[in-house]
């Protein structure tokens, strides 16, 4: 059960980090950190993530868990130690009573950003962004010049040898005049 309120914490602060990011920009993987004495085990949570995620726009990212650090202090010597794995007694005096100093269960660690590759490198300055963003323009045309093969551009060819174009051109050189 833990598991599953884990992985909505994930993807809640994965919802929120994607508000920030342009079109250009994916979110590759998470990394978080998971308490040893936790009642959860990281191929739980791992599994629990990915079946979450399986048929989302998420489905390739990855997810890093690491064990965190727990402070316990012994009850019988008094000495404060860290732990990164489950214990059942004080490694200086063998004692089995301690009290949990510092734990933090569960908190997501980091976030990694990738960049699209092969996204074209006028894709933001380009009208033909602007036409997509409003709906003029279908998303065909943007995924395979803009954010595919953009070799076959017209637009950004013209664009590198500094030849005008007027805005409502298309990346295959026709004229659309319904663009404005």
């Amino acid at each position: 059960m833990h598991e599953t309120v884990f992985s909505k914490e994930i993807i809640r602060v994965i919802n929120h980090k994607l508000k920030s990011l342009d079109g250009n920009s994916k979110i590759s993987s998470v990394s978080v950190r998971l308490s040893p004495l936790s009642h959860v085990r990281p191929k739980t949570l791992n599994a629990a993530f990915l079946q979450m995620i399986k048929t989302s726009n998420l489905k390739d990212m990855s997810l890093n868990i690491k064990s965190s650090e727990v402070e316990l202090e012994c009850k019988s010597c008094g000495r404060r130690f860290n732990v990164f794995k489950p214990i059942f007694v004080c490694p200086h005096c063998k004692s089995k009573g301690f009290d949990i100093k510092e734990e933090h269960e569960f908190f997501v660690e980091s976030v990694e950003i990738e960049k699209k590759q092969d996204v074209c490198i006028w894709y933001n300055a380009c009208p033909l962004k602007r036409f997509y963003e409003q709906g003029k323009l279908p998303k065909g045309w943007i995924e395979d010049y803009c954010w595919g093969d953009n070799s076959k551009c017209v637009r950004k060819k013209m664009e590198e040898e500094d030849r005008y174009h007027p805005d409502n051109m298309l990346p295959d050189g026709r004229i659309d005049k319904g663009l404005r």
